[in-house]
């Protein structure tokens, strides 16, 4: 295995599946690409405004439009930073890692990225949607499972718990995962 692509957006969970990557590859000696795929669906991302009155004001839908560009491009700017972050986390401990965004539907850019450049396995969380929930939110894991062209070891949020309570026991469950994985 030398090629991981860490899927990474803000939440907690992410973090903690980029720790797991960063771990995985300093052992095997592989590279990391961190991956975060922008979307307007994200949690936190800028909406444009639209106007639904009768009378349409051209300078106030321009301002409106400047706004939106101003708002999302400070959104892909702070994803950035994050990769940038990680990547110099990633160098720190002496793993190779190098960064992509691009804009995409997060399961389907996933499986692209890690397509094109050819990883090994794909990192990353699950938020642990069922039911209605992963119904109506969608799952970018159960995708991402079901359509990668390559392994992916999903970050379930009870790791992530045990992680946040009792750090020695995470990283016991996570040894073994890797140990199964490896066997």
């Amino acid at each position: 295995m030398k090629r991981i692509l860490v899927a990474l957006d803000k939440s907690s969970i992410s973090k903690c599946a980029f720790d797991e990557a960063v771990m995985l590859a300093k052992g095997m000696g592989a590279e990391l690409r961190l991956f975060h795929a922008l979307t307007h669906s994200e949690p936190g991302s800028p909406q444009m405004t639209y106007i639904y009155n009768g009378s349409y004001d051209p300078h106030l839908a321009e301002l409106l439009r400047k706004d939106y560009e101003r708002d999302w491009n400070e959104f892909i700017s702070q994803y950035l930073d994050l990769l940038k972050w990680r990547v110099e986390d990633a160098q720190a401990v002496g793993v190779t890692a190098t960064l992509r965004q691009q804009y995409g539907t997060p399961g389907r850019a996933i499986c692209e990225a890690a397509a094109d450049w050819q990883a090994d396995l794909i990192v990353m969380g699950s938020h642990g949607r069922t039911g209605l929930q992963e119904m109506w939110l969608g799952s970018v894991s159960n995708y991402v499972t079901h359509h990668a062209p390559c392994s992916v070891w999903l970050i379930h949020p009870k790791l992530h718990e045990r992680a946040k309570t009792s750090p020695e026991k995470a990283v016991e469950s996570t040894t073994e995962v890797v140990a199964a994985s490896a066997a």
